[in-house]
């Protein structure tokens, strides 16, 4: 019986033998598909964009409900108050920038390497794509006045570390007995934090205090992963071509009693998830926020922990200079 008039189910991946000797990999070689008959290079040629077709593109963006303006317990479109959204917040999936090794391993084709020039190259890619994606992103949505405000993904800061933030946070207002909210500023100084704290209470008075030793390692260690996303995510406030960060010029950091988002614009998982926002360039400064706070559940207390960075839109670093 010829072997070419037998059917091959379609996903069916034959080896051959060619004057080469035989091959380990699945397709022939160039020359051996040049002596196959038009069906047998059809079938191959199927075969050829089933595989390419395994490899994936990350995503950047996924799409959700964009607010013009948000409280703690709803939003607005326009004027239009809701207190139940129909959709959660856009995702913004940021691996590329904050988890490569994730991206390289997710991007790969079916049995390729993560490592080497060829991972080094979809990295590249998924940065521009990303960087290309949001800026577009961004600047549509100032045009419409509305917020620009994502859930993050793929950020590669293990949910553990998050919640230790939250819980720290929380311990600090504890400690400070009426304090509703705790704010500390740096300006011009990236690296260290000021020695003091505003201190404010539900009563609306407010008091400054001296920032305590004993909390400075947790304070650095939250400001060490703000910074690092922070800064990863600022050259799409820029309008040069290139991937190079912007210099952060100042930061604000606040600890509230409350939820700062209302619980319904998050997805329905139940852990720590950060929500960034983009404030699209004044002049030569934009600013990047990171919201966490803790999860809609009953029992737990509402804490919130916001980061604000404002950076510099004229003035680029290296990556080396912060990591």
């Amino acid at each position: 019986m010829c072997l070419l008039n037998v059917k091959r189910p379609l996903l069916l991946i034959r080896h051959f033998n060619s004057t080469r000797g035989t091959r380990k990999a699945n397709l022939p070689e160039n020359d051996t598909i040049k002596s196959l008959s038009n069906r047998d290079k059809q079938f191959f040629s199927q075969v050829e964009k089933l595989r390419s077709s395994l490899h994936y593109d990350p995503p950047v963006l996924t799409k959700g409900f964009y607010p013009t303006a948000i409280t703690k317990n709803g939003v607005y479109i326009g004027s239009t108050y809701l207190e139940f959204p129909s959709q959660s917040l856009p995702q913004l999936h940021a691996s590329a920038v904050l988890d490569p090794k994730h991206f390289c391993r997710i991007s790969a084709a079916p049995n390729a390497t993560i490592n080497g020039s060829d991972a080094a190259q979809r990295l590249i890619r998924g940065k521009r794509k990303l960087l290309e994606t949001m800026r577009e992103e961004t600047k549509r949505q100032a045009n419409k006045d509305e917020r620009k405000l994502y859930i993050l993904r793929d950020h590669g800061v293990p949910i553990q570390l998050l919640q230790h933030h939250l819980n720290i946070a929380d311990s600090w207002l504890y400690k400070q007995g009426d304090a509703y909210e705790l704010s500390v500023k740096k300006i011009f100084d990236a690296i260290s934090f000021d020695s003091s704290m505003l201190i404010r209470t539900e009563d609306g008075s407010s008091r400054v205090k001296e920032w305590p030793e004993e909390w400075k390692e947790d304070m650095e260690l939250y400001f060490t992963v703000m910074n690092r996303i922070t800064t990863s995510l600022s050259n799409i406030l820029s309008e040069n071509e290139g991937l190079s960060q912007l210099r952060l010029k100042q930061w604000n950091v606040y600890a509230r009693r409350e939820m700062v988002l209302p619980p319904q614009l998050l997805s329905e998982r139940t852990e720590v998830t950060p929500v960034v926002e983009f404030d699209h360039p004044k002049g030569s400064a934009g600013k990047i926020s990171i919201r966490l706070q803790n999860s809609n559940v009953d029992g737990v207390r509402p804490i919130s922990i916001v980061f604000v960075g404002t950076f510099d839109t004229k003035q680029e670093i290296l990556e080396k200079e912060y990591f």
